[in-house]
């Protein structure tokens, strides 16, 4: 997708949590246009928030977002912890809420 996106001259911005795969990403991406990263644990609203206003002030406005961050723990739902839960739910249903 980042590839499409710029094909068609648009800025790409990365989120991860994996500082190293950022920089793999943009070293693979940067030669077809301008991409960006930032080191988030999207499970972390306030990060959210702070990298937003960030990505805003450093890049601009964002008119197209895909949101692909998701993690599965990889148990039967039974076997889950609370903690897994939780981490699944700030994950998958929480940080697309607060990625504006």
């Amino acid at each position: 997708m980042a590839r499409l996106m710029l094909k068609r001259k648009a800025k790409v911005i990365i989120w991860d949590i994996n500082e190293t795969k950022i920089i793999e990403t943009i070293l693979e991406l940067s030669n077809k246009g301008r991409v960006f990263g930032f080191k988030v644990d999207v499970s972390d609203v306030k990060q959210i928030v702070e990298t937003s206003k960030r990505v805003k002030k450093l890049v601009g406005v964002v008119d197209v977002l895909i949101n692909n961050a998701g993690i599965v723990i990889g148990k039967y739902f039974h076997e889950h912890s609370m903690v897994d839960i939780l981490k699944t739910m700030k994950v998958n249903a929480i940080a697309p809420i607060y990625g504006e």
